[in-house]
């Protein structure tokens, strides 16, 4: 039987606000919402919003070719992180059930295809003779940190690990894309009609498509997760909870002394219902609760 706080953590909704150790996430304290959204706040978010669409709308209107500007993973990446700092800002102006949920996943999203894409560019793609620009500088390295920075500095984003699941149903769509481009085949005008029209080194789906496959399948089910996990580690100490009366009157009867008890009962009991006394307890406790 599963043990211990990873495993536990599968066992509990897919956005669970009672965690393995018996604590009820405190959601407002989380996504800066209410009292807990101040200036400078609402001011670093703007500011990072700015510097993500300021880079989108740049490096696509400086493009010699913009209408194949949406084929990299890169692009891509930088529209989830635009997405990401659009929710995280509009939720602390109009906090919304459906928008701290959007939030919550996409920030995980966000993270770590931003990390990844960070890795495969500097491991990878670029070298002595790489045209590097400012672009790609802050495409693969700012616009990540700027990420990290409103989703664990600014908020307090609880990463929950069963939201890997849409890490890799988004890395495994861009496979999906990768090997249309590759074998139907679509020009890529980047380069030469003599030779490989692949969009990356490592997915060359036409000349080495054993290698592409492997990587793809590293990529979705290996380093997606990996690093899905890394965040989630990291998420941790950060969290934030109802303090124990607040808990106590949120999470039902729950010995918040009894780990056992806490591990064993807060998250099972509370897994399959969505609107039981506990959970109504939770959002007038917290406007801005998820269902459990």
């Amino acid at each position: 039987m599963c043990q211990g706080r990873f495993c536990a953590e599968f066992r509990l909704p897919f956005f669970g606000i009672v965690k393995p150790n018996g604590r009820t996430l405190d959601l407002d304290k989380s996504f800066s919402v209410k009292q807990h959204s101040s200036i400078w706040k609402k001011i670093a978010k703007i500011i990072i919003l700015c510097i993500l669409l300021a880079t989108f709308v740049g490096q696509w209107v400086e493009n010699e070719y913009p209408l194949f500007y949406m084929a990299y993973l890169t692009r891509w990446t930088l529209l989830y992180q635009i997405i990401y700092a659009m929710f995280s800002f509009f939720t602390t102006i109009y906090p919304m059930q459906w928008m701290i949920k959007a939030t919550w996943v996409l920030f995980s999203l966000a993270a770590v295809h931003g990390v990844i894409i960070v890795l495969l560019f500097w491991l990878t793609e670029y070298g002595p003779d790489f045209p590097l620009t400012v672009y790609d500088i802050f495409t693969h390295g700012i616009t990540f940190l700027c990420v990290v920075f409103d989703g664990f500095v600014v908020n307090r984003t609880p990463v929950d690990l069963k939201h890997f699941a849409v890490n890799s149903g988004f890395a495994l769509l861009y496979i999906t894309w990768s090997l249309i481009q590759g074998l139907v085949p679509i020009d890529n005008p980047w380069k030469e009609p003599d030779v490989s029209q692949s969009l990356y080194k490592v997915l060359d789906w036409d000349a080495e498509p054993v290698m592409s496959a492997i990587v793809g399948v590293m990529v979705v089910f290996v380093a997606v997760p990996v690093f899905h996990i890394i965040f989630w580690a990291i998420s941790l100490p950060l969290q934030v909870y109802l303090d124990v009366y607040e808990a106590q009157e949120t999470a039902g009867k729950v010995d918040l002394d009894d780990e056992e008890d806490q591990v064993k009962e807060a998250p099972l009991t509370k897994a399959d219902s969505t609107y039981n006394k506990e959970n109504k307890d939770a959002e007038e406790s917290s406007v801005s609760s998820c269902e459990v």
